[in-house]
């Protein structure tokens, strides 16, 4: 990175190498064979950059601010793939344990911060297709602490339909942050549940946010 094109040759050696290091994440994450982007469903060609926000901490220590969530998963999705290999199961399942472990600035809350596993054979895309859904909600209170709504960021894969999967059915569960459950054993429980597509790359990937 050259520190004049950047306007940083007077810049103190600091924010040269913040600006450096932001320069080389950016750069990691060009050269993919393509990528969804959440609501628009379009496919950026080959040599596109997905940009990541600066990371800016939350009023709670090591927490980010819940608008990041889903730039965090994308970053997350970046780091399993490279310019020679497709995305598989086994890379967007760590990728979203990573996501899983980050904590976002939630309200207090049993029920605040969730981690959804689910799968089953649907028509989301207007044909049938396995779906593996990896979700995580937030609640949202309104200005009297009130429930107001839930944000959901979504990794959906999506495979042809075969008997082996179809033979799944379908399948759900639910993790809570706070709640006084174990996360790690609620990962490897899950894990199993992937054994069949831990090999294999989606036909599909979508990364959206919805409401609800």
């Amino acid at each position: 990175m050259d520190p004049d094109d950047v306007g940083l040759k007077d810049a103190s050696p600091e924010t040269a190498l913040r600006a450096g290091a932001q320069t080389a994440q950016l750069g990691a994450l060009r050269c993919w064979s393509g990528w969804l982007v959440p609501g628009l469903d379009l496919i950026l060609p080959r040599d596109s950059t997905v940009l990541i926000h600066e990371v800016r901490r939350a009023g709670v220590p090591n927490r980010l601010r819940l608008g990041e969530a889903l730039d965090f998963l994308r970053a997350e999705m970046a780091a399993g793939r490279s310019m020679t290999t497709e995305l598989t199961t086994w890379a967007a399942w760590l990728a979203f344990t990573q996501f899983g472990r980050q904590r976002f600035d939630t309200v207090l809350g049993p029920d605040s911060d969730g981690l959804l596993f689910q799968y089953g054979t649907y028509t989301f895309s207007g044909r049938p297709m396995f779906t593996v859904d990896f979700a995580r909600q937030f609640d949202i209170s309104d200005e009297d602490g009130e429930h107001d709504h839930y944000v959901q960021v979504h990794c959906e894969l999506r495979y042809e339909t075969e008997p082996a999967l179809d033979g799944l059915g379908s399948f759900s569960s639910w993790f809570f942050h706070d709640s006084g459950v174990d996360l790690d054993q609620w990962f490897a429980a899950i894990e199993g549940h992937l054994e069949l597509l831990l090999d294999r790359g989606p036909s599909e990937i979508e990364l959206y946010e919805e409401l609800q």
